[in-house]
Order: C-alpha cells, then sequence, then structure tokens
C-alpha cells in the first residue's frame, strides 16, 4: 500500500470508478456480503485501510500484527467502495482516515 498517506494508492473499480486501494482477506473479499458469520475487523494503518475476518484476526502476534505470509496469501487489494458495500453488510462503519488522508467520491 502507500508510504505516504497524503498520497494513496489509487485504482480502477468496474463498479466503483477510481477509489482508494485497501487491503481485505480473500474470505470477507470472496464472501456473500450478506454472510455475517465470518466476522469484521478494520482498521488504518500508515492511512491505509486493512480488513479482515474473525480467523485471519485471530493469527495476530501479541502485537497486532499479521503474519508476512499471512498478508502474502490471503489479502487482495478491493477499492474503498467494495470494502464500503462489505462492512455495510456487517453491521459496521469504515474508520476515518487519518487527517491528511485522501478520499474520492
Amino acid at each position: 500500500m502507500s508510504a505516504d498517506q497524503s498520497d494513496p494508492e489509487m485504482l480502477e473499480c468496474e463498479g466503483h470508478g477510481t477509489q482508494i486501494a485497501t487491503l481485505v482477506c480473500i474470505h470477507l473479499a470472496e464472501s456473500d456480503h450478506g454472510d455475517t458469520s465470518l466476522g469484521f475487523h478494520c482498521s488504518v494503518e500508515d492511512g491505509d485501510y486493512i480488513a479482515n475476518c474473525d480467523d485471519c484476526e485471530a493469527q495476530c502476534d501479541d502485537e497486532g500484527f499479521f503474519p508476512d505470509d499471512l498478508v502474502e496469501e490471503t489479502f487482495v487489494s478491493l477499492c474503498k467502495g467494495c470494502l464500503e458495500e462489505i462492512a455495510k453488510s456487517h453491521g459496521a462503519i469504515l474508520p476515518p482516515l487519518p487527517e491528511g488522508g485522501q478520499t474520492v467520491n
């Protein structure tokens, strides 16, 4: 993702157009958005959204970080609009970006 939160990584989504890129576990990305049994966790790290299910959350270390191989094998990029749809289906709202973060509507 981006190192400079004032210039977030962007991607082109067929459904939402140009949006901020987010990092989402494959379990949430490929799930039926009505399936809330997976759980939903979302945070903003270094200006980037990261969302995951309960199973992935359970694999965090004591400091709350994912093992590198889990991220490489299990997380995909989705646009912020797609992540918002997943969050909404779980009754959640995305946390705000830190001051200086940009959004595209």
